[in-house]
């Protein structure tokens, strides 16, 4: 037994008690902005998801003797619009045909510009090279217009707004994607692999999607922000679910109305519930961006 060893025993067999190191936290744990984003999140994906059973009032069903009432009064925490019907309890239930179809939307979008990501930024062929061509022409065509031609094909609904997300997202999750592949195909470890034999499906599942997987889940999350704010607009402009099913988008428009004539409270409700739920998937991106980038410690 060495001198160390033996101080040690007679340390610890004094009863001296011996330090122990705290157990560390997660990083995650540490970012505000990612813990802020997720508490906002998580509130309005409950509330959402509860709506057949926490709304005070049915949102579809109004009282023309209560139109235009201001928000406190009595009933109606946010007021009413002008058919009388309650704010909060549209506000609530239109989450469910805000937040859903386009996070739905979006990660369908996401595996699909995932998968020709990946595959075009590992293929040398000139296929690839067509393939991002195509995506720079997708780029050219309006949303809006997009939409409007899918509606007169399939009717107005929340199917045609959830094809224009789609359609706006893959392109962008392709080129994305692609370029990391393609960086990510030119690392060493990457010759490694395919010089120990490993086939391309093989390089591509364990050794470059682990790697790209961290900028996929950023985009994928800060995506879903900035197409809620596209698919209120959408519905905004009609092309969206229809009355008298309540959604954010079209809230906003019908309070549009009444912004300047004494209620803007009709409009300016759902414009804040559209913009606080996009920025805090934007700050869950951000915050997702910093916590899997393993350079990133937390503040002091």
């Amino acid at each position: 037994m060495t001198l160390s060893e033996e101080s040690v025993d007679r340390t610890v067999d004094a009863g001296v008690p011996v330090p122990r190191r705290r157990p560390r936290r997660p990083a995650w744990t540490h970012h505000r902005q990612l813990l802020v984003a997720v508490s906002v999140l998580a509130a309005v994906i409950v509330v959402s998801v509860l709506a057949p059973w926490i709304v005070p009032h049915d949102p579809t069903v109004g009282d023309p003797a209560s139109r235009y009432l201001t928000p406190g009064t009595e009933g109606h925490l946010f007021g009413t619009d002008e058919q009388g019907r309650d704010i909060l309890s549209r506000l609530i239930w239109g989450g469910r045909a805000t937040i859903g179809p386009t996070a739905i939307a979006t990660s369908v979008a996401v595996l699909i510009g995932s998968v020709i990501g990946l595959l075009t930024g590992w293929s040398r062929s000139w296929l690839s090279s067509a393939v991002m061509r195509i995506t720079d022409i997708l780029f050219a065509f309006p949303v809006v217009i997009v939409a409007f031609a899918l509606a007169e094909v399939i009717g107005m609904g929340v199917w045609v707004v959830a094809s224009a997300v789609v359609f706006a997202a893959v392109p962008y999750v392709t080129r994305i994607v692609h370029a990391e592949t393609r960086r990510q195909r030119e690392l060493e470890y990457v010759d490694a692999a395919v010089g120990l034999g490993a086939s391309s499906w093989t390089v591509l599942r364990s050794e470059i999607l682990p790697n790209v997987g961290a900028t996929i889940i950023v985009y994928w999350t800060s995506l879903i922000g900035i197409l809620i704010v596209l698919a209120s607009s959408l519905s905004a402009l009609g092309i969206g679910v229809q009355p008298p099913t309540p959604d954010w988008g079209r809230m906003v428009a019908e309070g549009a109305k009444v912004l300047i004539s004494g209620s803007p409270f009709v409009a300016i409700v759902p414009g804040i519930a559209i913009l606080v739920v996009g920025l805090a998937f934007n700050w869950l991106g951000d915050g997702l961006r910093d916590v899997l980038d393993p350079r990133w410690s937390p503040r002091p």
